[in-house]
């Protein structure tokens, strides 16, 4: 069990033993990271299809801060509730990143969760 922590960062972690010989059995890096938020949501609805009011007609962008860099669209999951989709173009910033996601068809019309993992 990982201990609480106030703060983001980096931090060591060592296991050792009550008793015996020797007395750190290991150590290691944790990060821990300040949870992730999103903003700046481009396009909040679609049609049942997948249509959007976007340049292309089919995805929405978003803003993640406290999120880690990514190397390529494939590093996160997106899921617009049980659908899934993918990232269509993405730029790192300084403590986030900046994704332009598909919009995939729904099965029908209501309010979905769009998660990022």
């Amino acid at each position: 069990l990982m201990p609480a922590f106030t703060s983001a960062g980096v931090f060591t972690c060592r296991i050792e033993r009550v008793e015996g010989s020797p007395k750190v059995l290991t150590e290691f890096l944790y990060e821990y990271f300040n949870p992730p938020v999103a903003s700046n949501l481009e396009q909040s609805d679609a049609t049942v299809k997948g249509q959007t009011a976007a340049k292309d007609g089919a995805s929405t962008a978003l803003r993640i801060s406290n999120f880690p860099a990514i190397a390529s669209g494939a590093d996160v999951s997106v899921t617009f509730g049980s659908e899934k989709s993918h990232v269509l173009d993405y730029k790192n910033f300084k403590g986030g990143v900046w994704l332009q996601v598909r919009v995939p068809a729904a099965t029908a019309p209501g309010i979905v969760t769009l998660s990022i993992t």
